[in-house]
C-alpha cells in the first residue's frame, strides 16, 4: 500500500529516475538516433555463440543469474552463452538474453568489450520508455569514448519508468534473496533434522503469508506497484532471516513486546475497526476480504513460529514469540487508515 510504504519507494523510484532525468538533459533523439543508425551495421560475434555442448550443458538456463551469480558462483562466459541461447527461444525484454548481451559487450566481462554491439541491442528496446531508451543510448554512446569508465554499466543506471523500476527492484532482491537464503542455509547447517523440519513448514507458511501480504495489502492502483510489492516482499523476508539469526546468537527475541493478552487486544481492535470500516476507498486497491485472508495466512505462519520456537529455542517462552509475532502484525493493520480514526487521532487531546 502506497501510503504505508510510500516514503521508502519513493525513494527508491526517485533514485533509479535521478540518472536517466540528467542524461536526457543532454541528449537529443535526433543524436541518439544518429548513433543507433550507426551502431545499426554492428554484428553480433558469432564466435561468441554457444557451441552444441555448451547448448547441451545450457538447458534452461537464466543469464541473469550466471552473470551477477544469483543462485551460483558468477560465470561471465556462460552469462553470454546463456544470453545467445535466451534470445533464440524469443528473448525476455527485461533483464533477458539481449539486455545482458548489452550488459556483457558494454562491461567487456564474459567477452570482448564492444560498445557498437552493445548500442545496436539498447536501440532495439523499444517497448520501454521512449526516454529511457535514448538515455541508455546516451549512456553506452559516452562510454564508447572512455576507456576505462569509472563504473560498470547497468540495465538499471538509465531507468526512469514506475515499470522499470519495478523490474529493477526485483532484480536487485533476486540478488539479494540469493544472499538470504544461504544466511539461512548456512544457520540451519548443524541443525537436527526435525529441527530443519520445523523450519521448512515455517519456511512454507511464511511464504504463503508474504505472498497474500503483498498481493492483498499493498496499494496496487500506481505505477511503482511492482516496486511496492518487491520492497515489502524484501522487508517481510529480512524481517525472518534477521530474527532467526538473532535467536541463534543470543537466544532471544529482538525488539521487545508487551504481554501477550495486550498484544492480542490490540490486533483485535484494529482487525475489527478495519472489518467494521466502511471508508475503504482510502485503502485504494486494498479491501477487507483481502486483509481477511491475509489475517488468516499470518495465524498459520505465526503457530509455525511458535512450533519451531519449541523445538529449536525450548527456554523461550511461546507467548513471548506470539507477542511479538502479534505486534508487528498489530503494526501493520494499524497502517490502514479510516476516516473515523484519523478524526479521533485528531480530536485526541
Amino acid at each position: 500500500m502506497r501510503r504505508m510504504a510510500g516514503a521508502r519507494v519513493s525513494f527508491l523510484v526517485a533514485a533509479l529516475a535521478l540518472p536517466a532525468a540528467a542524461a536526457e538533459q543532454k541528449v537529443s533523439g535526433g543524436d541518439t538516433e544518429a548513433q543507433c543508425k550507426r551502431a545499426e551495421k554492428a554484428e553480433l560475434p558469432l564466435g561468441d555463440r554457444p557451441d552444441a555442448k555448451a547448448t547441451a550443458a545450457l538447458g534452461g538456463c537464466r543469464s541473469e543469474d550466471l552473470y551477477y551469480g544469483i543462485s551460483a558462483p558468477a560465470d561471465p562466459v556462460r552469462a553470454r552463452q546463456c544470453a545467445y541461447l535466451e534470445r533464440d527461444r524469443g528473448d525476455d525484454l527485461v533483464f533477458g538474453g539481449s539486455a545482458m548481451l548489452m550488459t556483457i559487450y558494454a562491461n567487456g566481462v564474459g567477452a570482448p568489450r564492444n560498445l557498437e554491439v552493445a548500442i545496436k541491442l539498447a536501440c532495439h528496446m523499444k517497448d520501454v520508455a521512449t526516454g529511457e531508451m535514448w538515455t541508455r543510448v546516451a549512456n553506452l554512446a559516452r562510454r564508447k569514448k572512455e576507456q576505462k569508465p569509472a563504473t560498470a554499466f547497468d540495465l538499471c543506471d538509465d531507468a526512469s519508468s514506475g515499470l522499470m523500476a519495478g523490474h529493477c527492484a526485483a532484480h536487485a532482491e533476486r540478488i539479494k534473496g540469493a544472499r538470504r537464503r544461504q544466511r539461512i542455509q548456512q544457520l540451519a547447517s548443524g541443525w537436527s533434522a526435525a529441527d530443519r523440519g520445523a523450519l521448512d513448514d515455517l519456511r512454507r507458511t511464511a511464504g504463503d503469508y508474504f505472498k497474500a501480504r503483498v498481493d492483498n495489502e499493498i496499494d496496487l492502483g500506481g505505477t511503482a506497484r511492482g516496486a511496492l510489492q518487491v520492497e515489502e516482499q524484501a522487508r517481510l523476508e529480512d524481517g525472518l532471516a534477521q530474527a532467526l539469526e538473532h535467536l541463534e546468537s543470543k537466544h532471544a527475541l529482538p525488539g521487545r513486546a508487551r504481554a501477550l493478552a495486550s498484544e492480542d487486544a490490540r490486533l483485535n481492535s484494529e482487525y475489527k475497526r478495519i472489518q467494521a470500516a466502511t471508508d475503504t476507498a482510502l485503502w485504494g486497491t486494498v479491501d477487507r476480504a483481502g486483509i481477511q485472508k491475509t489475517q488468516r495466512l499470518w495465524l498459520k505462519y505465526r503457530d509455525a513460529w511458535v512450533a519451531l520456537a519449541r523445538r529449536r529455542y525450548p527456554a523461550l517462552p511461546s507467548d513471548e514469540v506470539q507477542a511479538w509475532l502479534t505486534r508487528a502484525r498489530s503494526q501493520l493493520l494499524m497502517q490502514f487508515p479510516t476516516e473515523r480514526a484519523q478524526a479521533e487521532k485528531t480530536e485526541a487531546p
